[in-house]
């Protein structure tokens, strides 16, 4: 984790905590609404300039990858991006529709259900995270990318350098437990979202 100090000194530990508490939460939400094993832990924290950038281009060229998009709004400024291989996708829809393996081209009822895992996994992170925070996090209705992630992962960089040094990168590793299949979830901040633990490192 290469978190930067100075004047946005953050208390480590409790930013761990509080991160690793909000993907338990997103887990055991998604896991809840799939029926099915689920795992979302934080493999990563950081802070620009850092190399989380070149991170989010290499997870994509790992496999056919789909994305999901979110803005963060309320009392932060963000973005959410969510990367998952295809076949666990199908994997979800099979959990939640009963849909074959069959590679073809998602329905618009299956693209649907994607935008809600990923609704319900940005939303339940958020939501943890404001309430540890004391600040209400919202997002808009994830965007589903199918076949351009390459391009989405290039725009959320983009999006990052706009928001510019005070930015923090939260990583985590989505896993199928059953197909060990992965995917990866990230959450984008403004330092100044996370006010309540930059003054509890100050203050220590």
């Amino acid at each position: 984790m290469d978190v930067a100090g100075g004047e946005d000194s953050i208390n480590l530990t409790k930013l761990q905590d509080f991160c690793e508490r909000s993907m338990r939460h997103a887990e055991d939400s998604v896991r809840s609404f799939l029926g099915d094993p689920l795992r979302l832990t934080l493999c990563g924290i950081h802070s620009l300039p850092s190399n989380a950038l070149s991170v989010l281009s290499t997870d994509v060229e790992c496999g056919s990858m789909i994305g999901l998009y979110s803005r963060i709004t309320g009392q932060g400024n963000g973005r959410v991006l969510i990367l998952v291989p295809m076949p666990m996708a199908r994997r979800f829809l099979r959990a939640l529709l009963g849909e074959s393996n069959d590679p073809r081209p998602l329905t618009e009822m299956e693209q649907s259900a994607i935008q809600e895992i990923g609704n319900i996994m940005s939303s339940s992170f958020l939501s943890r995270m404001g309430d540890l925070l004391g600040r209400r996090l919202l997002h808009s209705v994830p965007e589903l990318y199918l076949e351009n992630a390459r391009q989405l992962v290039r725009e959320v960089q983009a999006s990052v350098l706009a928001i510019g040094s005070r930015t923090l990168v939260v990583q985590g590793l989505l896993e199928d437990v059953r197909e060990r299949a992965q995917g990866r979830f990230f959450v984008v901040s403004e330092m100044a979202a996370l006010e309540p633990i930059v003054h509890a490192a100050i203050e220590k």
